[in-house]
């Protein structure tokens, strides 16, 4: 099972955010009813808006996923595609943390759509 999450205008977005995280649309993957997923710029993309990031906030980027209400806590295995990029394999246990934080490893900005700046952020769950 897969989700995706269709970002419109991201680099509009962030800086109207003032670098504060996006947050998407609940979204439903296999037997999880409902999450959320949480694009993190990074401190290299903020640095080049001359804001300093909050410190621990990684360097590349991040995609935090968060569980909703009501949502059985669980170990999920996935991976991420942030633009043609597959990230992972990611094993995060929620029932040890509510928000877990997957650091990318590649310049998220080259993802982007170059004509109106869209980013496609997709989870995989690899067992549900």
């Amino acid at each position: 099972e897969r989700v995706e999450w269709h970002i419109a205008g991201v680099l509009a977005r962030l800086r109207m955010s003032r670098g504060f995280p996006l947050v998407s649309p609940p979204l439903h993957a296999g037997s999880i009813s409902e999450l959320r997923l949480h694009f993190v710029p990074g401190s290299q993309w903020q640095a080049s808006g001359r804001k300093a990031a909050p410190a621990g906030t990684p360097s590349r980027g991040a995609v935090r996923v968060k569980l909703g209400e009501g949502v059985p806590r669980t170990a999920v295995r996935f991976n991420l595609r942030v633009g043609g990029v597959l990230q992972g394999p990611f094993a995060c246990d929620f029932t040890e943390r509510e928000v877990h934080e997957c650091a990318l490893s590649m310049d998220w900005t080259s993802q982007a759509d170059a004509d109106k700046g869209n980013l496609c952020i997709c989870l995989e769950l690899l067992d549900s």
